[in-house]
């Protein structure tokens, strides 16, 4: 399994001049938090069916039903911040699973080393 976000939402922090399109390109500049989702990705390779759970912070996990094979989705922050959770179920039994890093919520300081810039990078695990 893999997954990939970014830590918090694209309306955190200052956009420190990041834009979505480009005036010298001839087109509208938008804000990132317009062209961004604030979502969580992830792609599972399934042996056989089974049930991908994915929980942010406290809130209750969220499952998708896989099957045998690659298995992609994504699911919004919905305003949840916390470490994200990640399991693999299959026959009432925990398979395989992992944390990954948890997303701060709105004005979040993404990255005080820059200025208080947001970091619209994606942070990646596996398992």
């Amino acid at each position: 399994m893999q997954y990939w976000y970014r830590l918090a939402p694209a309306s955190s922090g200052d956009t420190c001049g990041v834009t979505g399109n480009s005036a010298s390109q001839g087109q509208t500049e938008l804000p990132p938090s317009e062209v961004m989702q604030d979502g969580v990705f992830f792609s599972a390779l399934l042996m056989e069916a089974a049930t991908v759970k994915v929980q942010i912070g406290n809130a209750p996990a969220v499952g998708f039903a896989g099957s045998k094979g690659l298995n992609h989705w994504s699911m919004p922050f919905g305003g949840r911040s916390g470490v994200v959770k990640f399991s693999i179920e299959r026959g009432g039994s925990v398979v395989g699973g992992a944390d990954g890093e948890a997303i701060g919520g709105v004005g979040a300081a993404v990255n005080n080393a820059d200025g208080g810039c947001a970091n619209y990078n994606a942070w990646v695990g596996s398992f």
